[in-house]
């Protein structure tokens, strides 16, 4: 047995296959760029996700939106014309938050016994603060959230950074504010906050202005959409449920996508929009009131873990 097997020297190898002197370089490129791949594969394939219910959002992504990343949710730019004093600026940055509650409800489905850590100024100026009864309202435990306040941008994206690195969180947000206009401190602060989203498997969520989002996983805009009053919805009762222009414009491993949605409260999920053709009315205020009272009294109840 020993006889039959040989030891191959140097010398037997054919020259035709050992790379020659001027593919070397190819041939380390090839090597790294399938090595490179191989570790995108392998950590696609062991990230948890999240889907977001929508077909588009959820296909452009990969299934859904990636745990132990970090996510740049920012409103729309104002559109020129538009005074600076007006109440859209209120109106985008509330439409931004609604989206950031509404993702949290749905992490909160998945993790009901673990806490949420929410790193904010101590003063959100127009856009107020968070009411522990309206979360109540649509469905998160606000016993679930711990608020960390602090003035400064940077010092609260320092708490940020701390809280994406600690074991056993559902999710972690941070409003940046103007922080990102610092570009330098903007870009180094994005690469700790991605190592320190893998390090725990922890989602983070940050919201405000719009932003550079390189660095981060995914970039969405959220704007407010006033959808038309008709005829039909006043007849069969309004829907007062929150609908959104959201837009995918960024996706490291994925493709922009846009879609308009609204959100339901009360199962927890996003749904398409449904465009209708009817004709905008304005039906009377009371009118208006007595269909959301109704609408209110047909929707089934839930329980607050």
């Amino acid at each position: 047995m020993e006889s039959a097997i040989t030891q191959m020297s140097p010398h037997h190898i054919p020259q035709d296959s050992l790379p020659q002197e001027g593919d070397k370089t190819i041939y380390r490129k090839d090597r790294f760029a399938a090595l490179k791949h191989r570790i995108t594969a392998a950590e696609q394939g062991q990230t948890a996700r999240l889907s977001c219910d929508i077909p588009a959002f959820d296909s452009a992504l990969g299934g859904g939106l990636g745990f132990g990343r970090v996510h740049l949710v920012s409103r729309t730019a104002i559109p020129q014309g538009k005074p600076a004093d007006s109440l859209l600026p209120s109106m985008i940055n509330g439409a931004v938050t609604g989206f950031v509650l509404a993702l949290l409800r749905k992490v909160m489905m998945l993790y009901p016994d673990r806490p949420v850590i929410w790193c904010a100024p101590p003063h959100a100026g127009m856009t107020g603060s968070l009411s522990a009864e309206g979360l109540r309202q649509i469905g998160i435990n606000p016993a679930q959230l711990i608020f960390v306040h602090e003035s400064h941008p940077a010092r609260c994206m320092s708490a940020f950074e701390e809280a994406l690195q600690t074991d056993g969180l559902a999710a972690v947000v941070g409003e940046y504010g103007m922080l990102s206009r610092q570009s330098d401190l903007w870009q180094r602060w994005a690469r700790r906050t991605r190592r320190a989203a893998r390090m725990s498997g922890t989602i983070g969520m940050l919201l405000g202005p719009p932003a550079p989002v390189c660095g981060f996983e995914t970039g969405w805009h959220i704007s407010p959409y006033a959808a038309p009053l008709c005829a039909a919805s006043v007849a069969d009762g309004y829907d007062w449920r929150p609908s959104w222009q959201a837009s995918l414009h960024y996706a490291k491993a994925g493709r922009p996508a846009s879609e308009t949605i609204k959100w339901d409260w009360v199962s927890g999920r996003f749904l398409p929009l449904e465009k209708s053709v009817d004709r905008p009315v304005q039906p009377p205020a009371d009118q208006l009131l007595n269909s959301r009272a109704n609408w209110l009294s047909q929707q089934p109840a839930y329980n607050i873990r």
